[in-house]
């Protein structure tokens, strides 16, 4: 009988002297006995036994893919913890590893690591998004109550100007002197106007000048405001027993006159 070195098949096809790690050993061992046993002749050559463990490895890992694929089946199907899921993600992720060739392996394991880098980034865009509309949310809101109390809003009438102005404001970031935009943001109304011709325009004010231009404005918005004299939204100062202008309101503005105080329109 010749002496014959126990191998395994490593990733480019060739076979290298095996027993470098227990657990090659025993796999050769394994394959070696099972070869013995599936052949009607005793191995004589390098060669056959090569082939024998070539089979013998195909069948390992032929056998490893289909545990791999009743584990996932198994993790999908099953009522697990989400210990238990993760434990099981783990034997599929490493099953199918040792299936791979060192190439398969690399390519494996950077397409992994870029959609955990995917993951992670949306993640943290969403939570980006979610704090700058907490921050425009609350800049707004701080900017309009603050500009209603400087422009005498009735305290009742202040969840009534918010209604109006901020669907319509947006914040816009600043720049310098050169043009250059900076860190910083202001918050901006497109306000419906007429000119002095009483033509229609939109301008773009901030929110305390919007405010102010809502003052100035009694028969459109008076009774919002404390010491106007017409009537306009909400409100019980100001000249009493006058109607608003319904002409003149916008449809928020109407529909806001018509939560409040449907008899000033007319309704019931």
């Amino acid at each position: 009988m010749l002496a014959f070195r126990t191998c395994y098949e490593d990733a480019d096809g060739a076979f290298r002297t095996c027993y470098e790690d227990a657990d090659g050993a025993a796999a050769a061992a394994a394959a070696a006995a099972a070869a013995a046993a599936a052949v009607e002749k005793p191995v004589t050559s390098q060669e056959e036994l090569n082939s024998v463990l070539r089979r013998e490895k195909e069948k390992f890992r032929k056998d490893r893919e289909k545990f791999a694929t009743q584990l996932e089946e198994y993790k999908n199907t099953a009522r697990l913890t989400t210990e238990q899921k993760e434990a099981a993600e783990v034997q599929i992720e490493e099953l199918r590893s040792a299936n791979m060739s060192v190439e398969e392996r690399a390519r494996h394991q950077n397409k992994k690591l870029e959609t955990d880098f995917t993951v992670k980034l949306e993640a943290a865009s969403l939570s980006a998004k979610t704090w700058e509309g907490r921050y425009r949310d609350m800049k707004i809101g701080h900017e309009i109550t603050g500009s209603a109390v400087m422009n005498e809003v009735l305290p009742n009438s202040v969840q009534f100007v918010e209604a109006l102005l901020r669907p319509r404001t947006r914040l816009v970031q600043d720049v310098d002197t050169e043009g250059k935009l900076i860190d910083s943001w202001t918050a901006k109304v497109k306000f419906d106007d007429t000119d002095k011709d009483g033509k229609a325009i939109v301008l773009d004010l901030t929110i305390g000048d919007a405010v102010k231009r809502m003052k100035e404005l009694p028969e459109r918005y008076g009774n919002l405001f404390k010491g106007t004299n017409a009537g306009g939204l909400g409100g019980t100062t100001g000249a009493q027993g006058k109607k608003p202008n319904i002409k003149g309101m916008t449809t928020e503005e109407y529909m806001a006159a018509r939560k409040k105080d449907p008899a000033s329109l007319g309704l019931k």
